[in-house]
C-alpha cells in the first residue's frame, strides 16, 4: 500500500510511480468520484488523446462518440 500525507491545505502528493502509471502529468485534469470505500481519482482524457486512438476496436466511430460525449475536456 502507498502512503500520502495531505498537507494543511488539503494538499496530495501523488508518488511518482502512479504518476507515471497512470499518465498524471502536470496540468492533467482528474475527477473525484466517492464510493463506499472511499475515494477515487479518475484521470479526464482530451479530445487528442482519444482522436489519437481512433479506430483500432473498428467500431466505426460509435465508441469515439460515446466516449467524447462522457469524457470529454477541451
Amino acid at each position: 500500500m502507498i502512503k500520502a500525507k495531505v498537507t494543511t491545505r488539503g494538499r496530495i502528493t501523488i508518488p511518482e510511480l502512479l504518476r507515471k502509471k497512470y499518465r498524471l502529468n502536470q496540468g492533467r485534469l482528474v475527477n473525484f468520484e466517492e464510493t463506499e470505500i472511499g475515494i477515487l481519482i479518475i484521470p479526464l482524457v482530451t479530445k487528442r488523446e482519444i482522436k489519437k486512438n481512433r479506430g483500432f476496436l473498428n467500431t466505426n466511430g460509435k465508441l469515439l462518440k460515446a466516449l467524447m460525449k462522457e469524457k470529454i475536456i477541451n
